[in-house]
């Protein structure tokens, strides 16, 4: 991860780890206070997981290109001003399901406001 990111040491530990040694978990809840860095936590890491370059990110290849424009076709994010309804479950689901297009072979989905999700959404993910 960028040697500009300060704190949350503990957790940029265990998750560099993890990629590292390519056993991290199938998700990951980050949770906290507003405005302790915890997109950026995650941005990180996403950049690092779908980097094509070994230690990325490199910011040169394309997924780095894809992930800069916030246009990657392997990442799916759920804005904070935005709900989780049943249908967006269902369409995270189904982009769960379809192969990566990245040379990482990885999906990710953020849900920036879980908390704010119904529990017929919540069943349906």
């Amino acid at each position: 991860m960028g040697t500009s990111f300060i704190g949350h040491s503990v957790q940029r530990s265990v998750l560099q780890q993890q990629i590292a040694s390519s056993k991290s978990a199938g998700s990951y809840l980050v949770y906290g206070l507003t405005g302790f860095g915890k997109n950026y936590l995650v941005t990180n890491v996403i950049s690092e997981v779908l980097c094509q370059v070994e230690g990325g990110p490199c910011n040169e290849c394309s997924d780095c290109h894809w992930l800069a424009q916030n246009s990657h076709p392997d990442v799916y994010r759920l804005p904070a001003d935005t709900s989780l309804t049943v249908e967006m479950s269902r369409a995270i689901n189904d982009f769960a399901r379809t192969s990566a297009v990245g040379a990482s072979g990885h999906k990710c989905i953020i849900i920036e406001r879980a908390d704010t999700m119904t529990s017929e959404a919540s069943n349906a993910l």
